[in-house]
């Protein structure tokens, strides 16, 4: 089975950005640190026995290795989240000890040195929080999906392969009330009126909320899509525009299954904040999904053949 990872530039350039800013601030440490300690500190001071000027250069250098580290590590076509997540609980624990440092010691730093240590403090936790965020986003599982913001807009694609052939494939497809027992996001569909082009299902998710979609394309045998009704009053989500196409394509030996979503956000910063959140964990809804449907449409291949077996065998015995 392939593994797959996607949606990963969030986590990449936050990385990228930790290390020149880690690159920096060790470089700044060993270059000036006589002129640190004489415009951060009050008095000249001792750490463990070292004067401060030897401790600024030891911290540049480890902050200088450690900004080598993550660059390394936002370098692989395929991240690894692990070390991502290291990445985060050592940015956690820099600004941990600067609010200690500064809590503590308070007496022992200049205005300058104060404001210095806590600005740096600050831009740490903004690198660590776009990290985390970059994490979630990232996506990993069976299924090949690939996100693609522009502006307010956003589609994302899902496919994934099976050996069922396409009749069976379709067949499970066609019967819109089973897509709530693979999404994990819904409750119930169900038909309201209609059938092919210009059918209408309503969606129940598991929050209960409730909406309407029409169908805009139905080829028997290959696909269809529909428009979800966002501009009905009680549409719960801030998008002001959403499509979904699936479809099932026979390449030979295996059929492949395709979604396409496409979506854009309403007009507003909170609307736009709030879109960007709720379509961070859609990737691996769509990867259950796909799979979950899959795991249908073998089983029901299972069922087809053991009915086809039991009818041979009553034939045989009548």
């Amino acid at each position: 089975m392939k593994n797959y990872q996607s949606n990963q530039n969030l986590l990449r350039r936050s990385l990228q950005a930790n290390a020149l800013f880690s690159f920096l601030s060790g470089a700044v440490l060993i270059a000036a640190a006589t002129y640190l300690s004489d415009i951060m500190f009050v008095i000249p001071i001792q750490v463990l026995g070292f004067e401060i000027e030897t401790v600024l250069i030891a911290s540049g250098i480890g902050i200088l290795v450690f900004a080598c580290d993550v660059w390394l590590i936002s370098r692989p076509t395929r991240l690894n989240l692990m070390q991502a997540r290291l990445i985060i609980a050592m940015d956690i624990l820099w600004v941990i000890a600067s609010g200690a440092v500064l809590l503590l010691w308070p007496e022992v730093f200049t205005t300058t040195g104060f404001v210095s240590i806590a600005i740096v403090a600050v831009i740490v936790a903004d690198l660590g929080l776009m990290e985390f965020f970059g994490v979630l986003a990232t996506y990993q599982g069976q299924s090949k999906i690939a996100t693609h913001y522009q502006g307010d807009n956003l589609t994302i694609t899902a496919t994934n392969e099976t050996e069922v052939p396409a009749e069976k494939v379709w067949a499970v497809m066609r019967q819109q009330e089973r897509y709530a027992d693979v999404a994990d996001n819904l409750r119930s569909v169900s038909i309201v009126e209609g059938q092919g082009i210009g059918l209408i299902r309503e969606c129940s998710d598991t929050r209960g909320n409730h909406w309407k979609e029409t169908c805009t394309r139905w080829q028997e045998g290959e696909g269809f899509a529909f428009r979800v009704h966002t501009d009905a009053q009680d549409y719960p989500y801030p998008i002001a525009e959403l499509s979904g196409d699936w479809s099932v394509t026979d390449h030979g030996q295996v059929r492949q299954i395709k979604m396409t979503f496409q979506a854009k956000a309403k007009s507003g910063l909170l609307n736009k904040l709030a879109f960007r959140l709720i379509a961070t964990p859609f990737a691996p809804v769509c990867d259950r999904l796909l799979r979950n449907w899959i795991g249908v449409m073998k089983n029901d291949q299972i069922d087809i053949r053991q009915h086809q077996v039991q009818k041979n065998r009553t034939a045989l015995q009548s």
